[in-house]
């Protein structure tokens, strides 16, 4: 599966199934009642926009599921 990823260098989207999940604490609710995922996605290859490895919060990825931003 591939997730949509923004380039913190570059502010451009792109997708990318070369990643791993890292700290994993599962669903949580935010004081909205909205749910989100506490985890950290890491990319296993570098960024193809600035060519640097990048970590980012799962909560703030595009949901593949909704239509691709890319």
């Amino acid at each position: 599966m591939k997730l949509i990823f923004t380039c913190p260098e570059t502010h451009n989207v792109f997708e990318s199934d070369a990643f791993r999940i890292i700290g994993d604490e599962g669903v949580r609710v935010d004081p909205s009642g909205e749910r989100f995922w506490e985890a950290q996605v890491e990319l296993m290859a570098p960024c193809p926009l600035c060519g640097r490895t990048h970590v980012s919060a799962a909560r703030d990825l595009a949901c593949p599921f909704r239509g691709s931003a890319v």
